[in-house]
């Protein structure tokens, strides 16, 4: 009878391979798809190496290719010009060079170390570039954070510092390495639903997004407040606020202004970025709701009116405003009525 890594090799291995046909078809994307591939076929390699083949060597190496694959998934998703290409074949270098270390050596587990962390680092710094970009050019939470990401790199840097331990302490308990198994199962399962709506919640930034949310040349002052005038002049009059997928690029011209323009008004005039600037009003909107007389619709009603699209977004920057939670700023409501 299969013992239980065994058992959640098999599971591990079907569930990548699946899941790399499903990306292929359903996005984008194909740094993760590849990832699951490669996943896949280590999963299979080591059932081989289990039924008594003399494959150690190569099952031990194919492993290095996660980090520098998962690094490429993260660039893709965050960059719209990024796709996987025939440049990043470099990945393969490291796999080669595992293959000519000898196996079990110390000297082999530290380079596979310093790639995997290299390129969790490089996954990492990615990450926060693209959250700092998209705050100054969208202004929907859900949209700047990319929170399913965010956790996908915290989990994965936590499993492989977890199989990094158990590698270099040489700890070769199962029960260990089936904690790395069903670790990997459920990170596969977040990577894969995370990436299928990934287009939904927004997508990669464009080049030209990106480029816009750059500090430009100085500006005088003078100038900045003019522009900030013609912004606040146009956001109040067409309430633009109040659209769920406002954009940096709408409000600039709407405003007469180019992105770049807009958004070092806004950082200068305003002294935040973007978003939190379009959430204030969207807060002080939803607070002018709750202040009419005899107002009886749902927190989450009175949210979605004023362009939040989530109860976190709109706790979080209501909170910001009045300096109460919604709840409570509605319950004083009542009880003075």
């Amino acid at each position: 009878m299969p013992n239980t890594v065994t058992i959640l090799i098999i599971v591990l291995g079907y569930h990548s391979a699946a899941l790399a046909g499903l990306l292929v078809w359903r996005t984008r994307l194909r740094a993760l798809p590849l990832f699951f591939a490669v996943l896949a076929v280590h999963m299979g390699a080591n059932l081989v190496e289990s039924g008594g083949a003399d494959i150690a060597h190569f099952t031990g190496a194919i492993g290095i290719l996660y980090g520098p694959l998962f690094y490429l998934f993260v660039r893709e998703a965050a960059m719209a010009e990024q796709p996987l290409r025939w440049a990043d074949a470099w990945i393969a270098i490291p796999f080669a060079i595992m293959l000519l270390l000898p196996a079990g050596s110390m000297t082999r587990a530290l380079f596979a170390s310093v790639v995997t962390v290299a390129s969790l680092v490089a996954a990492a710094v990615t990450l926060m570039r693209f959250r700092a970009s998209a705050l100054q050019i969208r202004a929907t939470p859900d949209l700047t954070r990319m929170d399913w990401l965010t956790w996908a790199v915290a989990g994965f840097v936590l499993l492989v510092g977890f199989d990094l331990v158990r590698s270099l302490w040489r700890v070769s308990d199962s029960n260990v390495f089936s904690i790395t198994l069903a670790g990997l199962v459920l990170l596969t399962s977040l990577l894969a639903a995370g990436a299928v709506g990934h287009a939904r919640r927004g997508g990669p930034l464009a080049s030209e997004e990106r480029a816009a949310a750059k500090p430009g040349q100085s500006v005088p002052r003078a100038e900045l407040e003019t522009w900030f005038a013609s912004i606040e002049a146009a956001i109040s009059a067409d309430k633009l606020y109040l659209s769920p997928g406002l954009k940096l690029a709408d409000l600039a011209a709407a405003s007469g202004l180019t992105a770049r323009e807009a958004s070092q008004a806004i950082n200068a005039c305003f002294g935040e970025n973007f978003s939190s600037y379009i959430n204030r009003y969207r807060a002080r909107h939803a607070r002018d709701l709750l202040e009419q007389a005899g107002e009886r619709r749902t927190l989450m009603e009175i949210a979605l009116e004023s362009g939040f699209n989530s109860k976190t977004a709109f706790n979080e920057f209501f909170k910001r405003e009045t300096g109460v939670a919604p709840s409570v700023f509605a319950g004083r409501r009542r009880s003075q009525s």
